[in-house]
C-alpha cells in the first residue's frame, strides 16, 4: 500500500512559484521573451518549484482495473474517470471515480488518448467517446497510421506519423500535417492549437529537443533546444512540462517563464499536468515514487509510479494494483 501525502489549504491548481529563490531573470524586473520567441534564447536561469505543506488525503485500490494493458499509459484518468484494460490488454473499461458508474466501450483498442472531456481512439471502428457513453460519437476517418500514442485536448487531437506530425480536430475530416522527426516511444502533446514533441531531427548531435507548432500560425520551430535529450513532454491549460537529466521543467505559455525542479525522473513515464500541478516519478531514495508540485504524493515500499492527475485525484500503480489518491482539503478553523 503506497503511502501517500496530500497539498494543505485545498489548493489543487496553482504551483508555488519562487521568483525570489535564486537570481535570474526572473528576479532583475526585465520582461522574457515569448515563448514563441525562446528558440532564439538561452533559457532563463530556472527557479526551483516549491512544494506546498502536505495535508490529509484518502487512498483506495481500484482492483476492477489492475490488468496489465499493453499501452503502458494506463489505467489513467480522464477527467472524474479511471480508463484502463480487461484482461486482454485493451483499453475498454471507464470507471466514475464517485458514482462508481461502469461504462464497457463498445471497440475496445491497443491504445487511446484522453482528456477530462473524454477519450479517443484511432483505428476502424474507433473515434470520441464523451463518458459515459459506449460509443464514439465522431467516428474517425482512417487516417495515415500512427507511429506512437495519440493524445487529445478534449477538442483536438495530435499523433507523430513517420516523418510527420499530425493535427486534426475531433469530428472534422481534415488533418494538418508537417514534417517533422518524432520519437514514437514519447506521446506528444497538445492544448488550445499547439502540438508539442520530441524531436529527433538533431539527435547526434545534441540530442533530443522540443519542437511546437501552433496550428494556427506559421511552420513548427524549436521549443527547447537545451544539451542533451529532452522527453516527456506533456500540456494543459497553457503550462507545458518535460523531463530532462536535470529533472522536471515547468514552463508557463503566457509569460515565457520556466521552472526547473531538480529530481531525477527516469525514462519510464512521463509526467501528469493538471493546470500549472505536474506531478512526476522521481528516484531520488533507490526506488520509484511519485511526488506532485502541489505537495500531494505517494511513497512506500517497492515502486510507486505511473502518475495521472486530475484535480484533487492522483491515480498511482504499485505494481500492477492502480490506487487512487485523494486529496483532502482542510477545514478552516470557525472564527
Amino acid at each position: 500500500m503506497p503511502a501517500v501525502m496530500a497539498p494543505a489549504r485545498g489548493c489543487f491548481a496553482a504551483v508555488l512559484l519562487c521568483g525570489a529563490c535564486a537570481p535570474g531573470p526572473a528576479d532583475d524586473g526585465e520582461p522574457l521573451p515569448s515563448w514563441t520567441a525562446l528558440e532564439a534564447v538561452a533559457d532563463p536561469e530556472p527557479v526551483a518549484l516549491v512544494l506546498d505543506e502536505p495535508g490529509a488525503s484518502s487512498r483506495r485500490p481500484l482492483p476492477a482495473l489492475h490488468h496489465r494493458c499493453r499501452d503502458r499509459r494506463f489505467p489513467a484518468l480522464a477527467g472524474p474517470w479511471v480508463v484502463g484494460c480487461g484482461a486482454g490488454g485493451r483499453v475498454d473499461l471507464a470507471i466514475h471515480i464517485e458514482t462508481g458508474q461502469r461504462v464497457e466501450l463498445s471497440a475496445a483498442a491497443d491504445t487511446v488518448a484522453l482528456s477530462s472531456h473524454g477519450i479517443f481512439a484511432p483505428g476502424r471502428e474507433h473515434g470520441h467517446w464523451l463518458l459515459p457513453g459506449p460509443r464514439p460519437t465522431d467516428p474517425w476517418s482512417q487516417r495515415d497510421e500512427p507511429i506512437g500514442q495519440a493524445v487529445s485536448d478534449g477538442r483536438r487531437v495530435a499523433m507523430a506519423l513517420d516523418g510527420r506530425i499530425a493535427s486534426f480536430v475531433s469530428g472534422e475530416p481534415n488533418t494538418m500535417l508537417r514534417d517533422a522527426a518524432p520519437l514514437p516511444w514519447f506521446p506528444p502533446a497538445t492544448d488550445d492549437g499547439v502540438v508539442y514533441w520530441a524531436d529527433s531531427r538533431d539527435q547526434e548531435i545534441s540530442g533530443t529537443d522540443l519542437w511546437a507548432w501552433d496550428t494556427r500560425s506559421g511552420p513548427p520551430v524549436p521549443f527547447v533546444t537545451r544539451p542533451g535529450d529532452q522527453r516527456h513532454v506533456v500540456a494543459s491549460d497553457g503550462w507545458i512540462a518535460w523531463t530532462d537529466a536535470d529533472g522536471l521543467w515547468l514552463h508557463e505559455r503566457a509569460s515565457g517563464l520556466r521552472w526547473l525542479h531538480r529530481a531525477d525522473t527516469g525514462f519510464r513515464a512521463g509526467p501528469s499536468l493538471d493546470g500549472s500541478v505536474a506531478c512526476w516519478e522521481e528516484r531520488d531514495t533507490g526506488d520509484i515514487d511519485v511526488r506532485c508540485s502541489d505537495g500531494l504524493e505517494a511513497t512506500g515500499e517497492g515502486d510507486q509510479g505511473w502518475p495521472s492527475r486530475w484535480g484533487p485525484w492522483l491515480l498511482v500503480r504499485d505494481g500492477d494494483m492502480p490506487w487512487l489518491i485523494t486529496a483532502e482539503p482542510v477545514q478552516e478553523p470557525s472564527p
